[in-house]
């Protein structure tokens, strides 16, 4: 168990455990009654950092608060610059561990002070006390601060804002020095077409808080709650929101020095390099539109010749059609009246078919004797007798092979499907 100066116990390394924040000689403050509880906080008093925390861990109005809460209290030096004690240094730092989460100590705070009802602020009048005391001991910065928001404010702060119309920012406002760190978060979790805020604000009570901050490079500037800003003029950029505003009582000054300095920014910088990549977008889609018009047109060219060589060729083919039809006509014309048709010569010697139906047959029979044939009428040979009358009730031309053959012996019978044998004993 470790004690510190201002009765802060640390006990164990449980995120969300109460016990781990234990207070030493202090209690729960009395409760306020006062009305506006945007100024309730003031009549607070003012305690330890323990005892601030305490009313947040106990009505978990926040996640990771003890966890953070160590953290921030072991950062800190024992002697924090500008005058502050342990206590209020760390409550600021506390407060700029915003981090990823969306219910942090930053998130939660400045959501009860834009409702600005005294039930959701009452748990926060200590811890409020505590980080407004500490940031009113550091030296104010004088000079032009930047704000970027990742919203459109245009209903609030477009054309329909008056100059001369006061805004009451009843939250810890957090600014920065640098416009570039401001740009950082104009994209954050923003759509590709929305519209996001920038604010020049010049004021005078604003305070740096870099010495107390866990994020010392963005240079921040904050502004107590309840600091009242005076519109002065806003333009629209892309698609962003410029705002120019003045704390109350700041002397006047024309908003369009700021506007001027703006185009010199690497804002303007940025606007002019996007523009020059969409003029170069638009002249790549012209090229790439005129290539592909001259590639059509060369396709179309190339097409029609092609159609032209086809329509030669086929009207060469088709006069050579018409060519081959007159010479067949011409082939095919009947021979004269006169000239009698030749009678092809007749062989009877010569193999000449069989009957109809039937495989080749020689005029001869394989088997017949050698004999000549015998004479029919106009020197034909009569295919339905051709063996001798003699032998046409003695030979079976059916079973060649037949058993019953009365000029040989019986011979071996073959198989069907084999060819048949001629016979050369004759």
């Amino acid at each position: 168990m470790v004690i510190t100066p201002d009765g802060f116990v640390l006990i164990g390394q449980d995120d969300d455990d109460t016990a781990s924040l234990i207070c030493l000689g202090g209690s729960e403050p009395p409760r306020s009654d006062n009305v506006d509880p945007s100024k309730a906080y003031h009549n607070a008093p003012l305690t330890t950092f323990v005892n601030a925390v305490m009313p947040i861990v106990r009505k978990k109005l926040a996640d990771n608060v003890v966890r953070n809460a160590k953290k921030a209290y072991a950062d800190t030096p024992d002697n924090p610059s500008d005058s502050l004690t342990k206590g209020e240094s760390a409550a600021i730092r506390l407060y700029t561990k915003e981090g990823k989460n969306s219910r942090s100590v930053y998130h939660m705070l400045n959501k009860a002070l834009d409702r600005n009802t005294e039930a959701e602020l009452k748990p926060w009048y200590l811890y409020l006390r505590l980080i407004c005391t500490g940031l009113k001991k550091i030296p104010s910065w004088k000079d032009s601060v930047y704000r970027g928001v990742s919203e459109d404010l245009r209903d609030q702060y477009g054309k329909t804002a008056e100059s001369g119309k006061m805004y009451t920012w009843y939250r810890i406002t957090s600014c920065t020095k640098r416009l570039e760190s401001a740009e950082k978060f104009l994209n954050k979790n923003t759509k590709r077409d929305s519209y996001c805020t920038l604010f020049h604000i010049r004021g005078y009570s604003g305070v740096a808080i870099s010495g107390h901050s866990d994020y010392q490079n963005e240079n921040e500037v904050t502004f107590l709650p309840g600091t009242k800003f005076v519109f002065e003029s806003s333009i629209v950029m892309s698609n962003m929101l410029l705002v120019e505003l003045r704390e109350e009582n700041y002397a006047h000054v024309s908003a369009r020095t700021w506007v001027q300095s703006a185009k010199a920014s690497s804002l303007e910088k940025r606007l002019k390099a996007q523009e020059i990549q969409s003029r170069a977008q638009t002249a790549q889609i012209k090229s790439k539109n005129a290539t592909i018009e001259t590639l059509t047109k060369l396709v179309q060219t190339t097409t029609a010749e092609k159609d032209a060589e086809l329509k030669r060729k086929t009207a060469e083919l088709i006069s050579k059609d018409a060519k081959i039809e007159t010479l067949t006509k011409q082939v095919q014309k009947p021979l004269p009246l006169s000239v009698p048709s030749p009678r092809p010569a007749v062989h009877h010697c010569s193999p000449s078919p069989g009957p109809p139906n039937q495989p080749h047959h020689h005029r001869y029979d394989d088997f017949s004797p050698p004999r000549s044939p015998r004479r029919r009428h106009d020197d034909r040979y009569d295919y339905d007798n051709r063996y001798d009358d003699r032998y046409d009730d003695r030979y079976d031309y059916d079973n060649r092979y037949d058993d019953f053959s009365p000029r040989r012996p019986p011979r071996r019978r073959y198989d069907d499907f084999l060819p048949p044998r001629r016979r050369y004993d004759d």
